[in-house]
């Protein structure tokens, strides 16, 4: 894209540029792996302490962790651009304050991640390969929809699992678009917000048929275990899958990869036939 360069950000913020970063922190793993998957891996200056995707990322110096950057390093780090998230607000604030360029970018849809994924191309100066991050992202979600359509006759009900057993994905979140898009039917998906209470009363009045966990192993053996979730139908049927969390919860290239994991979750019978 030519420079100078004018953007939005999630806060409605508009950022221009006159040159492209090259000295760039992320506040996100997902922002990171969008950078290093873009080609501008030598440019990320510092990450949080969850960013561990791609390999790279780990080696580079760390500024805290995602919801407590500490500010002192970053600026100690002379970043050119900071790209941040929307529960960062804070950090953003205040780093603006100190002349410091950031975009704070919060998809909440899979259609957003793309779109994320144009406008840091733009702003770094690899649109092109942006475009074809894009294009064969869009591809990929195209032929998962496309064996949902073919072999689909339902949509299972599904809860899924957070840390703490009662705290869910709700309409706001990006984990309710992927199970949306990847033909459930998220029985918290009328609670307004990305992560919500949500009571085993109303997990047991709603009985999801399937249970998808992103925090590990442990958590899922627990509830195979516990008395009060015997009687839910994914638990009586042996429907828990544990998924990948890089690709579920980190807006990023990977998310396609976590779509198809959870559809194949949801509905084997149509990627037999694939």
């Amino acid at each position: 894209m030519p420079l100078p360069l004018t953007v939005q950000d999630s806060f409605q913020r508009t950022v221009t540029f006159t040159r492209y970063p090259e000295r760039i922190i992320s506040l996100a793993p997902g922002h990171t792996e969008i950078l290093f998957r873009l080609g501008v891996g030598e440019r990320v200056v510092g990450v949080t302490e969850y960013c561990d995707f791609p390999p790279a990322a780990r080696s580079k110096p760390k500024i805290g962790g995602f919801a407590t950057p500490e500010v002192e390093k970053i600026i100690s780090l002379a970043p050119q651009l900071v790209l941040a998230t929307g529960i960062q607000k804070k950090i953003v604030q205040e780093l603006i304050r100190m002349g410091i360029p950031v975009l704070a970018l919060e998809p909440r849809r899979l259609h957003q991640v793309l779109e994320v994924i144009t406008l840091i191309g733009q702003v770094t100066g690899t649109a092109a390969v942006a475009g074809q991050v894009r294009a064969e992202m869009e591809a990929r979600i195209t032929t998962i929809t496309a064996c949902l359509r073919r072999g689909m006759t339902r949509r299972p009900r599904v809860y899924f699992v957070c840390p703490y057993p009662q705290l869910t994905a709700g309409a706001a979140s990006l984990t309710h678009d992927l199970m949306e898009l990847a033909g459930g039917e998220n029985i918290a998906g009328d609670h307004p917000g990305t992560y919500v209470e949500f009571p085993f009363s109303l997990v047991r009045a709603r009985d999801p048929e399937v249970l998808l966990f992103a925090y590990g192993e442990v958590l899922r053996e627990y509830l195979l275990g516990s008395p009060e979730w015997a009687e839910i139908t994914a638990v009586k049927e042996g429907r828990l899958f544990l998924l990948d969390k890089g690709l579920v919860n980190h807006p990023g290239p990977r998310l396609v990869d976590g779509l198809e994991q959870m559809a194949r979750a949801l509905h084997p019978e149509c990627f037999d036939q694939a």
